[in-house]
C-alpha cells in the first residue's frame, strides 16, 4: 500500500494513504473538511504549519453525533482534537467553507438525530472562538446533505435534504453575505435543476457548477452551471454525447485549473463508487481518469473531501523549515499558481455494507 509523508512531490493520479498519528477522529460520515494554508495559524505544542492543516468538523456514526473539530497537521501527519462538545457542531451532513478574510471556517445547516438546521456559524481558527451569524428570521429552510461554495465575501447553496431520501421542496439558489450576515434569493432565469440532496457544488472563477444528487429514488447525472459575471443569470444544462459519470449522490469534488474532479458516492441502484471523473470547463467534456492504486481506497459515500495546495518548491527541498505563506485555499481560485501542487483529500465515509471508515487518502490532480 502506498503511503505519503508530504516530503516530496507525489506522482499524478496515484492514490496514497496517509498514515496518521495522534488523536485520530473516530469513524464517521457526514462530516466536512477544510484545508488552511496560512501563516497566522496558532501553534499547538511543538508542531509547525509549513504544509498547512486540514480541519474536520462534526459528523456521525451509528453510535453518536460528534460535536468536535480535529486538526491534521500535514508536516507531521498528526491529528489533534482542538474542540470538543461545541453544540453548534453536533450535526452531520452540513456544509463548510473557509473564509480567508477572517481566518475562519463557516458552517451551515445539517442535522442531528432530532431535527434539521438552518443556522450559519463561524469558527475563528486563531482564537478558537465560535459565533452564530444568523439571528432572527431566516429565508432558508432547515436542510441537510447539500454543499456550498464561497466566492469573495459570500457563500452559495442550492437545495438539500429534508427527511430520509426526500429533498426539500426548494429549487432556489441562495447567497449568504458573510459581512452583513444576510441571506438573499439569487434571481436566476431558465429551468433550474430539480430539487435534490447529496449533490456536489463547485466553483471555477465566478462560475458555479452543480452535479448529481438524488430525490427519493431518482438519481441525477446532469451538470449545470451559472456564470455569476453575467448581468442576467441563467441556468445552463450540459448535455454531452461523450461518456459521463454514472448518476450518483453523496459524492465529493474539488475544482482546479478550469477543471472539476468528482469522486465516489452512491450510484444509481445502490453501489458505492470509487471512480474519478474530470470535467473540462473549456471543452465541456467529461473524462474518466484511471488512477494507480485505485484499489487501496474502498468505494464510499458521505465522506469529507477538500482541496490541498502545497508549494512545489517546499516539497522539492524535502525540508521542514518554517516559511511564510499568504495564499489560502478554496474552490474558487481566480488563477492558479504554477508552483502549487494540487491534491484531493478524502477522509472517512461509509460503504453500502455498513462499514464506516476513519482512513485518509490524497490524490495529486494538477498537470504541471
Amino acid at each position: 500500500m502506498s503511503s505519503y509523508k508530504f516530503d516530496n512531490i507525489p506522482d499524478r493520479l496515484e492514490w496514497s494513504k496517509l498514515d496518521c498519528v495522534g488523536q485520530i477522529p473516530i469513524v464517521r460520515v457526514g462530516h466536512s473538511a477544510c484545508f488552511v494554508l496560512n501563516a497566522i495559524l496558532t501553534s499547538v505544542g511543538d508542531d509547525h504549519y509549513e504544509r498547512g492543516c486540514i480541519y474536520i468538523l462534526g459528523g456521525a456514526n451509528p453510535s453518536q453525533c460528534f460535536a468536535d473539530i480535529h486538526m491534521l497537521t500535514l508536516s507531521s501527519l498528526k491529528w489533534t482534537k482542538i474542540i470538543d462538545n461545541e453544540e453548534t457542531l453536533r450535526k452531520y451532513e452540513h456544509s463548510t467553507v473557509y473564509y480567508p478574510l477572517k481566518n475562519s471556517i463557516i458552517y451551515f445547516g445539517g442535522a442531528n438525530t432530532e431535527k434539521n438546521f438552518n443556522d450559519v456559524n463561524q469558527f475563528n481558527i486563531a482564537q478558537k472562538a465560535f459565533q452564530i451569524l444568523t439571528v432572527g428570521s431566516n429565508i432558508v429552510s432547515p436542510r441537510t446533505h447539500h454543499t456550498s461554495v464561497i466566492i469573495n465575501d459570500s457563500f452559495y447553496i442550492f437545495s438539500g435534504g429534508d427527511k430520509q431520501s426526500k429533498a426539500v421542496c426548494d429549487s432556489e439558489l441562495y447567497r449568504f453575505d458573510i459581512e452583513t450576515r444576510t441571506w438573499e434569493t439569487v434571481q436566476v432565469h431558465g429551468i433550474p435543476p430539480e430539487q435534490r440532496h447529496g449533490h456536489c457544488m463547485l466553483a471555477v472563477n465566478r462560475t458555479l457548477y452543480l452535479h448529481g444528487g438524488m430525490d427519493n429514488r431518482t438519481f441525477f447525472k446532469t451538470l449545470y452551471s451559472i456564470d455569476l459575471e453575467q448581468q442576467t443569470l441563467h441556468w445552463t444544462e450540459y448535455k454531452t454525447e461523450s461518456n459521463w459519470p454514472m448518476a450518483r449522490a453523496a459524492h465529493g469534488g474539488v475544482a482546479w485549473d478550469e477543471r472539476l474532479y468528482i469522486f465516489g458516492g452512491l450510484g444509481q441502484g445502490g453501489p458505492a463508487l470509487n471512480d474519478l471523473w474530470s470535467w473540462d470547463c473549456t471543452t465541456k467534456q467529461w473524462t474518466e481518469l484511471c488512477c494507480r492504486n485505485q484499489s487501496i481506497i474502498s468505494p464510499r459515500l458521505d465522506f469529507a473531501c477538500c482541496l490541498i495546495q502545497i508549494d512545489k518548491s517546499r516539497l522539492e527541498q524535502q525540508s521542514h523549515e518554517n516559511y511564510d505563506e499568504t495564499s489560502s485555499s478554496n474552490d474558487c481560485q481566480k488563477s492558479v499558481h504554477k508552483n502549487l501542487v494540487a491534491l484531493m483529500f478524502i477522509h472517512g465515509g461509509t460503504d453500502t455494507e455498513g462499514e464506516v471508515f476513519d482512513d485518509c487518502f490524497i490524490l495529486r490532480i494538477d498537470e504541471k
